[in-house]
């Protein structure tokens, strides 16, 4: 008899537990999604370019919802003290990420759209890790959409 059919875990022979098929799933579908984010976010780039050279685009930064979040350290204790990431879609930067810091709240994404002075604190898409790139093509949708009703109001204006 093997030494592996000998564990057990809650009663049951460990050899009856499929512990890799669950990760290959998991690694699967990050990879997916990082090749349709990658895809997705080259074409809304693209556009988003070709958009802030049309005369009268203001810039603008679309806010997602926090996609991810770390600790400040590896010794934070007190919950809550976390550094957020939040997807957005920035005119003229494109689709990234904003890292907050402890001086800067996430923002909400019920925040209407806003003309921005400073995105320093942007992370470009392409400058972003494979697994956060993968996180980002669930939030382009609704920023898109809030992007295309921005710019309606700003068309509707200067009519």
């Amino acid at each position: 008899m093997s030494k592996c059919s000998s564990l057990f875990i809650g009663g049951v022979p460990l050899k009856q537990f499929d512990l890799i098929s669950p990760l290959l799933q998991i690694d699967d579908l990050l990879r997916k999604r990082f090749t349709q984010s990658s895809s997705a976010v080259a074409v809304v780039n693209e556009q988003i370019a070709r958009l802030s050279q049309a005369d009268g685009v203001p810039a603008v930064l679309i806010v997602g919802e926090t996609i991810h979040c770390t600790p400040y350290s590896r010794n934070v204790t007190t919950v809550g003290q976390v550094r957020p990431f939040q997807a957005v879609l920035c005119v003229p930067s494109g689709v990234g990420i904003t890292v907050w810091n402890e001086l800067h709240e996430a923002l909400d994404r019920s925040t209407k759209p806003k003309a921005i002075d400073d995105v320093s604190m942007f992370v470009p898409f392409g400058n972003c890790e494979p697994a956060i790139q993968s996180l980002i093509l669930a939030e382009l949708p609704p920023m898109l959409v809030s992007l295309y009703g921005f710019l309606r109001s700003q068309i509707a204006n200067l009519s």
